[in-house]
């Protein structure tokens, strides 16, 4: 096999992992309107983060800090079946930027506490991203 084929190979594997996602979000989970009670993520924390890309790449060691992103927790309320459900979601967000005030959360319809604003959009990004680094590689001679 060709260096080439193990690398469009390890990307086919890598593409299945959002696919499966999407496909799982289509089948198991419902979208629904929820509206912002609070976030775990500070005003001191989005002061710092606003000012990432100046201390960021001065010791040419990548850490967290070097990611455009960062993953918080938010409160979230709505209506499953007449009764009013809170919970905390996990969502990711530009550094130094709040989360929506009114995000849309994939639910599981049987627990409906249970749920993530990580929907087929973002997986679908990645999908994308993954199949535009494997256009490149069938030209890749060895």
């Amino acid at each position: 096999m060709l260096v080439r084929d193990y690398v469009i190979l390890t990307l086919f594997v890598a593409a299945l992992v959002p696919t499966g996602r999407i496909l799982f979000l289509m089948a198991m989970r419902l979208p629904v309107p929820t509206q912002q009670i609070s976030t775990d993520y500070t005003a001191a924390q989005r002061s710092w983060d606003r000012d990432f890309r100046v201390v960021a790449h001065f010791d040419n060691i990548p850490t967290a800090d070097d990611f455009p992103v960062r993953r918080v927790l938010m409160r979230v309320s709505y209506t499953w079946n007449g009764a009013e459900v809170r919970t905390d979601v996990p969502t990711y967000v530009l550094k130094g930027e709040l989360p929506p005030r009114n995000p849309l959360v994939w639910i599981d319809p049987r627990r409906p506490s249970n749920g993530t604003a990580v929907g087929p959009g973002q997986w679908g990004v990645l999908l994308t991203a993954i199949v535009v680094i494997a256009i490149p590689c069938w030209w890749i001679p060895i």
